[in-house]
């Protein structure tokens, strides 16, 4: 006969993992799959890291849990809206989830619909339809995720206010002179 030992298993320290930062979470409906896959594709293309659930749940992962953790993780969270988006309950969730957190909302109009959300439809769209190509939409995606409309605002701001104190017929060729341009010939 023989006896097989039985060992508790060993105790496992956590693994210590820098915080992923995602530059953006995609939510959208399965049923438009195929064209958003093709705009993240691009995204991903430039070297960017655009979250998808079908690519970054691990296998046995708890899926709403990993859902959660990817839209904290992630700079913006980019809506695929269209009509099956509105009507997915998962989508819905997602989108409260990052409102929610306060994140930075990139609605792309998949189709059109008559009433987005709230806080999408006091935004610009990114227009994305079967007609749009996905490197274009994806580039359009990125420059919104870079863009940060606080800091554009604020240099705005301050450069009106240069220009009202120090007012020129024409901005662009009437720049203060360098010190060196004022010298002396020798």
């Amino acid at each position: 006969m023989t006896r097989i030992a039985e060992q508790a298993p060993a105790e496992q320290a956590p693994a210590e993992h820098a915080p992923v930062v995602l530059d953006a979470f995609v939510s959208y409906s399965r049923r438009d799959a195929d064209r958003i896959m093709a705009i993240v594709q691009a995204a991903r293309a430039r070297g960017r890291t655009m979250w998808v659930d079908t690519d970054d749940i691990p296998a046995g992962a708890p899926w709403r849990t990993e859902l959660g953790t990817a839209i904290e993780a992630a700079n913006a969270v980019v809506c695929c809206v269209s009509r099956a988006w509105l009507t997915s309950d998962e989508c819905r969730r997602e989108y409260r989830r990052a409102v929610e957190l306060g994140k930075r909302l990139i609605p792309l109009q998949i189709s059109p619909v008559d009433d987005p959300p709230a806080a999408l439809g006091a935004l610009q769209w990114i227009p994305a339809s079967a007609t749009s190509e996905p490197d274009a939409v994806a580039d359009a995606v990125l420059a919104a995720i870079d863009t940060d409309p606080e800091r554009v605002r604020e240099h705005t701001h301050y450069w009106h206010r240069r220009r009202r104190r120090r007012p020129t017929a024409d901005p662009l060729t009437n720049w203060p002179r360098s010190p060196r341009s004022t010298r002396p010939a020798s």
